[in-house]
């Protein structure tokens, strides 16, 4: 049984890389998608409402961000050493985009959850008591780890492969030992045909 080649490794390597990207892009997804913040509101008709604000209401641009390293992790599966460097570097800003938002969010969740209670109350007047949930700070920590990540790739590494490395022929193993073949050297060739023997 052949063992793997380098160039082979180096291929794997350059695919876990991409759904390493595309992972942490439906990790954004699934994270906006949950339930940030939430308030008791005192309303004039029903009495206390609850109202809650997911990620993707609190920072819209995530879902942008979630798209943009999905892109990325598709790209940077077909990219060489030179691509890779330029979408490492888009993935590391768009990492530090949703970090940044998603803070700024942190800093002031009654303002996250304004509009929220203006639609279910009609008054904007939120609790000075707003609950915050783990996920808007895991949201953070994934920001910050595709930080890094991009980081490395623009950084250049660890082995990645060229874009045609997987259509080059292999190395005659003859050649590559220096035993050069009869047909390369037209004497050799005329030389044993004349003894009589096939130089194939």
């Amino acid at each position: 049984m052949t063992a793997p080649t380098g160039s082979a490794s180096r291929r794997g390597h350059r695919g876990r890389a991409a759904l390493a990207v595309i992972a942490a892009a439906l990790g954004v997804f699934g994270l906006a998608s949950a339930t940030w913040f939430s308030a008791s509101v005192p309303g004039a008709v029903q009495g206390s409402v609850e109202v809650a604000s997911s990620g993707a209401d609190a920072v819209p641009a995530l879902g942008g961000v979630a798209l943009v390293l999905l892109a990325a992790g598709a790209a940077l599966g077909l990219v060489g050493p030179s691509g890779r460097r330029v979408v490492g570097a888009l993935v590391a800003l768009a990492g530090a985009v949703g970090g940044v938002l998603a803070v700024q969010v942190l800093r002031a969740p009654g303002e996250a959850l304004r509009d929220a209670v203006a639609a279910t109350t009609g008054v904007g007047h939120v609790p000075a008591q707003v609950a915050t949930s783990p996920v808007a700070w895991l949201t953070v920590a994934l920001a910050v780890g595709v930080v890094v990540l991009g980081a490395w790739h623009t950084a250049g590494r660890g082995a990645w492969p060229t874009p045609g490395a997987r259509h080059e022929r292999p190395t005659d193993p003859g050649t590559a030992s220096g035993t050069a073949s009869p047909l390369d050297d037209p004497a050799r060739t005329w030389d044993a045909l004349s003894d009589g023997t096939d130089p194939t």
